[in-house]
């Protein structure tokens, strides 16, 4: 079995991605007869990737942002966000939040709780100038703590129909299938 990701010149000159999976079939004296395997066209994933990708930059570039771990530690800041409070990267990464809080407030039972209700799935807004979802929160390591990761939308068995995500974000269709385009939206995420 084999898996390839590469590039094609189409006949007009055009560069496509395509990804390739296939196998090796072989005859009763165990030698190769055929490959037998398909090949994908990926230019579009890729195009939507890399405009992702720019957003994300573009986004890093102009907003300050601050990410922690599941119990409240930083794991990055961007240059602004370093910039606005005077610190350098190595002053925060791996400080608790409380760094930031005004002196006595870090070891509050507010604080405290804050950070094991977020742990453990409460109840949050999600707003938008577009509308509002109330959802429970669940930390996942792989969505970094800055990010949100919510469906576009789901049926009754998951809180009742709302229309997720796009319920708060643009109404933007892809042009070729019709579904809505990846949602990459500024939200407000509050308990």
């Amino acid at each position: 079995t084999y898996n390839a990701d590469y590039r094609l010149l189409h006949r007009d000159g055009s560069t496509r991605w395509v990804s390739e999976t296939g196998r090796g079939v072989f005859n009763e004296h165990d030698e190769l007869t055929w490959i037998d395997g398909v090949i994908m066209d990926q230019t579009a994933a890729r195009a939507r990737n890399a405009e992702f990708e720019g957003t994300v930059r573009a986004i890093d570039l102009s907003l300050a942002t601050i990410e922690y771990d599941l119990l409240g530690h930083v794991l990055r800041a961007n240059r602004n966000f370093l910039d606005l409070f005077g610190y350098r990267l190595d002053e925060v990464a791996g400080r608790h939040h409380g760094m930031f809080c005004e002196p006595g407030y870090a070891h509050t039972p507010e604080h405290v709780q804050f950070w094991r209700r977020l742990a453990e799935g409460e109840l949050v807004h999600v707003r938008s100038p577009r509308g509002e979802l109330v959802l429970p929160l669940h930390l996942d390591e792989n969505v970094p703590p800055a990010g949100a990761d919510i469906p576009m939308h789901w049926g009754d068995e998951f809180i009742g129909a709302q229309l997720g995500i796009n319920a708060v974000t643009q109404p933007a269709f892809c042009p070729d299938s019709k579904q809505p385009e990846l949602k990459f939206s500024a939200v407000a995420i509050e308990p």
